[in-house]
């Protein structure tokens, strides 16, 4: 016998499990959040570029300082706030994006700040991060969206849940064992936390060469709340000395 869930009582299950979902996350991350963070970022690099990675209402794009670079990256963009002269969006996927245009000339030099939120999927992450290094500096920094989820199953491939972190976690988990000269950092910032990755190499190959296998070795990987890359606290001070 097939029984039909009507949307009332399934927009009631969604609104429960959202609730729960925002109680746990509000209580084990507390403090400042990742939208803060962006806004730090851009006010203590002052980088003369940004690109993000998944622009969605493009709210977060109006954090960047008025005098920098944004190239802002996404297939549906959905932006709801009027952008400055200074910030173009790119209606195409992040690999359309770099297998399109010459990156150096649109952000007019190496990439020096980035944000990736886009496809909530660790492969996809992967080739964001190895298409961003490629244009990069040692001191470019790439910020990374949803990499500590609080409420595990909130953590998966497929989206199930009101919240979705997707299996982007696992990218920190990547380059932690591939990449030991990257420095990489998890902020534990609400909703989905954060990860910083900087110490670039644009020489560096070991990524983009053993994609496939990488990929392969990291499908089953379970994730643990318990067991972040490099967790630091959620606090501005000293946090590039940590």
């Amino acid at each position: 016998m097939n029984v039909k869930i009507d949307e009332p009582q399934q927009a009631g299950k969604d609104l429960d499990e959202k609730a729960r979902h925002e109680i746990v996350t509000e209580c084990l991350l507390q403090g400042k959040v990742y939208t803060d963070w962006l806004q730090w970022f851009h006010k203590t690099l002052e980088p003369t570029n940004y690109l993000e990675i998944g622009t969605n209402t493009g709210r977060s794009l109006q954090y960047a300082n008025n005098v920098t670079n944004c190239i802002g990256v996404d297939p549906n963009p959905l932006t709801e706030i009027e952008l400055d002269g200074n910030t173009k969006i790119f209606e195409e996927t992040s690999d359309e994006f770099f297998a399109n245009n010459d990156v150096i000339t649109v952000m007019q030099g190496p990439i020096e700040f980035a944000f990736v939120d886009g496809l909530h999927h660790y492969d996809q992450v992967l080739r964001d991060f190895i298409n961003i290094e490629k244009y990069s500096t040692k001191d470019t920094v790439v910020l990374f969206h949803d990499v500590f989820p609080v409420v595990p199953a909130t953590a998966t491939r497929d989206w199930n849940t009101f919240y979705w972190a997707g299996d982007t976690w696992k990218f920190m988990h990547i380059v932690n064992k591939y990449r030991p000269d990257l420095v990489a950092r998890t902020i534990p910032t609400f909703p989905t936390g954060l990860g910083l990755v900087t110490n670039l190499d644009a020489t560096n190959t070991v990524l983009d060469d053993n994609f496939d296998n990488i990929i392969k070795e990291f499908a089953n990987l379970t994730y643990d709340i318990g067991n972040p890359i490099n967790l630091v606290k959620n606090e501005y001070k000293g946090f590039f000395s940590a």
